[in-house]
């Protein structure tokens, strides 16, 4: 049986059943979610509150939707059948106004980067981008190296050694960017500009 999984802002997780297009299951968050992994029989997700949770989905297997927009097999709530594995605490106080001044000073200094691929003229930026990014996940406690492929940018490969026996997730992303055509942009694509607040 094929099967869709969606996380959405309104704070739940549900799973579709692509051949018959009905929601088979819904599982009510606690936070909001950044981001979701089905992996080996279990569904992983991450939040904004920096937590990251595994459900078995053994329920799958019991579960019949009756349709879009219909009723559901049965909910599970954001307490049942799950373990929270990874969390990070975010800073109160004084300390969490100097964490997100630090954060922020990270994103200006990465975005002021001009890692822009593919050209030569920009090759000396994308493996300073690529170092960046290498001390910032040593700063978070990986284990980083780079891997330089010849006539290609970096590669920036970072490990976090946790539970030998837990499963493996990897995460693909990139730090270079594509050719911004500045004259077009309102405000300079490499500089951090605030607008009311944002």
């Amino acid at each position: 049986r094929e099967v869709l999984c969606s996380v959405s802002l309104d704070q739940t997780c549900r799973f579709w059943d692509l051949h018959t297009y009905t929601c088979m299951q819904l599982i009510k968050l606690a936070a909001v979610p950044t981001s979701s992994l089905v992996y080996q029989g279990s569904l992983y997700v991450g939040n904004v509150r920096g937590e990251i949770s595994e459900w078995s989905l053994d329920f799958l297997e019991e579960s019949e939707g009756e349709g879009l927009g219909g009723t559901y097999s049965s909910r599970l709530s954001a307490s049942e059948g799950h373990r929270t594995f990874f969390n990070l605490q975010a800073p109160k106080g004084k300390g969490a106004r100097d964490s997100e001044r630090a954060l922020l000073q990270y994103l200006k200094d990465f975005i002021a980067i001009p890692s822009i691929s593919g050209s030569k003229e920009y090759k000396e930026h994308c493996f300073h981008a690529a170092k960046f990014t290498s001390r910032i996940l040593e700063k978070c406690g990986a284990v980083t190296r780079m891997i330089k492929p010849e006539g290609k940018n970096p590669i920036v490969l970072a490990r976090f050694e946790m539970d030998p026996e837990a499963p493996t997730i990897t995460f693909y992303g990139h730090y270079d960017v594509q050719p911004a055509n500045e004259p077009s942009w309102k405000y300079n694509p490499f500089e951090v500009t605030t607008i009311d607040g944002y």
